[in-house]
């Protein structure tokens, strides 16, 4: 079957070096210009529903794909703006909603600029960047006339939660009596002047200000205030697990979660305190509010771990160094006390380590969060303070969920040393996935490194081998790093397995020249890639290369060899409608020759 490059220009379609029929290349190149487009527009109603259907990332992509442009059709884009931030809050993709809404098209309404930099501003409170959200929330609020009080109170009442995320309980303490100054004692401020009074050691107070309060936020700050203020922990475990639905807000969950997990702490129930951990921390930030009100981090779970583990030990007379005899003592109890198990034989046992720490991720990510839990106890904990430090298995394990999740920054980290694929992976793959990984998370130095191994030697590679690589090519191609694509692309020539696949080569390698600016050397390559067979190959592969080829001769001011290109094409062509296209260019060609001469 006949090979050709896609054409994404023109097209929009994904290039790839997967045999498809070359015809309609030439087609395309020559006659999609005047065809009417047949793709029908997407409406938000259809993405909503696919968001509402169980895909969101779907409908965030297909959202990107076709929302409306801001500078012709500003309130359309502004509506499909909202949609996606909604989108973003309920998946608390933070980091991407922060990131999205820190450059805004230029003319929008002071109303939605400030919606906007509002949700940015709470995106970084729940990243833990307090004196960012600060930055936002001080340009909102000295951003001039037109704003009604209710909204700069809500701007307010955020400055002191970004105290808060920043462990400034005095500080949030004056904006506290600052805002109740000017407002009273604001009902929708109660939650957060609870918040404060909390963190600075004053659980009484905020019992006082809380009242009855039972649901929701306030529900679970008065359980907690009430802990703290000598309540029973039996009691109040028993009323956090109570109001402990899946249908409750995720910071509602996390406080009760807090609540159980500070209660077992006070009444020495072990298992029940790796078991409110274990539920707390995949939704919990390292460094936001919530962390710092609970007083709890990833370590937090591995101190209970091996608390309990030892306690067991103790029990069960276990000596240190047996592993065996704990590793058969581990089979008999609760799931979560067999993880404090593993967990201490993987840190502190001797011929168990490896296979306890392979029990133990496999038995985290059974949980739901479970990839998050696994991610928290081993890339945010002080035991682990460098990446190298994280055991291998464990990297490897945590690389497919976070390329699935498109965080390349992490895949990127989790690759570095990585040299050698999980048993059971072929090697070239692993490979060229980090490449790949490299590549796209902004490191195409690393990426080209690992690319021009694969590459060297002497002889033609394997047909597949050959197109796996020059696919993660196209990459470097597609961020724009066309020297180290060229030089990969060059090096690659001597090593194609057969005529066609060079002529893609030199093809490719016109794509990059045309990219720098370069038409002279484009051309020349196009050139190549369609005479490589023969001078006068005219198949649908060396028209379309011919055809690209006279263009970059006309943009180089080569006139009368382009001329004499699109001629050669006009004879060999058929279809009316590229007769049509390649008279206009020859039409334009002999306007350019009557006014400059024919070029050099």
């Amino acid at each position: 079957m006949p090979r050709h490059p896609a054409i994404e220009e023109k097209t929009g379609v994904t290039r790839t070096v997967a045999p498809v029929f070359s015809l309609w290349r030439v087609y395309f190149v020559l006659t999609l210009l005047f065809l009417p487009s047949s793709v029908p527009a997407v409406e938000l109603e259809e993405i909503l529903a696919l968001a509402a259907g169980g895909a969101p990332e779907l409908a965030l992509g297909t959202l990107g794909e076709a929302q409306p442009d801001a500078a012709k059709h500003p309130e359309q884009w502004m509506r499909w703006e909202r949609e996606r931030v909604r989108m973003l809050v309920d998946a608390a993709e933070w980091p991407r909603l922060a990131g999205r809404l820190e450059h805004l098209p230029q003319g929008l309404p002071t109303e939605f600029v400030r919606w906007a930099g509002a949700w940015r501003a709470r995106a970084l409170l729940e990243m833990g960047n307090g004196e960012g959200a600060r930055r936002v929330l001080r340009r909102l609020l000295w951003s001039g006339s037109g704003v009604d009080r209710p909204q700069v109170a809500e701007w307010r009442r955020l400055v002191m939660q970004s105290y808060l995320v920043d462990g400034r309980a005095d500080d949030a303490h004056a904006a506290l009596l600052r805002y109740r100054q000017d407002y009273g004692d604001d009902p929708a401020a109660a939650v957060i002047a609870a918040r404060v009074l909390l963190a600075r050691d004053r659980p009484a107070a905020a019992r006082a200000l809380l009242g009855a309060a039972t649901v929701g936020e306030a529900g679970a700050l008065n359980l907690l205030a009430e802990l703290r203020t000598g309540g029973e922990p039996a009691k109040v475990a028993v009323t956090a697990r109570a109001r402990l639905k899946p249908s409750l807000l995720s910071t509602t969950r996390r406080l009760l979660f807090g609540v159980l997990a500070e209660a077992a702490l006070a009444g020495g129930d072990g298992s029940g305190r790796i078991r409110a951990l274990e539920g707390l921390l995949p939704g919990l930030t390292s460094g936001s509010a919530d962390a710092r009100l609970l007083g709890i981090d990833p370590d937090s779970l591995w101190d209970a771990y091996l608390a309990q583990a030892r306690a067991i030990g103790n029990e069960k007379r276990l000596l240190v160094g047996d592993d065996a005899a704990w590793l058969d003592a581990a089979g008999q109890l609760a799931p979560e006390v067999r993880r404090a198990v593993l967990a201490l034989l993987f840190l502190e046992g001797a011929a168990a380590r490896e296979s306890a720490l392979s029990a133990l991720t496999e038995s985290l990510s059974a949980l739901e969060g479970g990839i998050e839990l696994v991610r928290g106890l081993f890339l945010e904990s002080v035991r682990f303070p460098r990446l190298d430090r994280v055991p291998p298995p464990v990297r490897r394990h945590l690389l497919g969920p976070a390329i699935g999740a498109g965080d390349l920054k992490l895949a990127s980290r989790l690759m570095q040393g990585l040299s050698e694929p999980p048993p059971g992976t072929d090697q070239m793959q692993w490979q060229l996935n980090r490449a790949r990984v490299f590549i796209l998370a902004g490191e195409p130095a690393a990426g080209t490194t690992l690319l021009a191994k694969m590459t060297e030697g002497e002889g033609a590679l394997p047909a597949e081998a050959f197109d796996r690589i020059v696919q993660v090519v196209f990459d470097l191609q597609a961020i724009e790093e066309h020297e180290q694509a060229l030089m990969l692309l060059d090096g690659l020539r001597s090593r194609a397995p057969d005529r066609q696949r060079a002529r893609e080569l030199l093809y490719w390698m016109a794509e990059s020249f045309k990219a720098q600016g370069e038409p002279r050397r484009a051309a020349r390559h196009y050139l190549e890639s369609a005479i490589l067979p023969g001078a006068g190959a005219m198949d649908p592969w060396a028209q379309t290369a011919r055809y690209e080829a006279a263009t970059q001769l006309a943009a180089a001011g080569l006139v009368s060899d382009a001329r004499r290109l699109y001629s050669r094409l006009l004879e060999a062509a058929d279809d009316p409608a590229r007769r049509a296209v390649l008279r206009r260019e020859l039409e334009k060609l002999w306007r350019v020759e009557a006014e400059n001469g024919p070029g050099e």
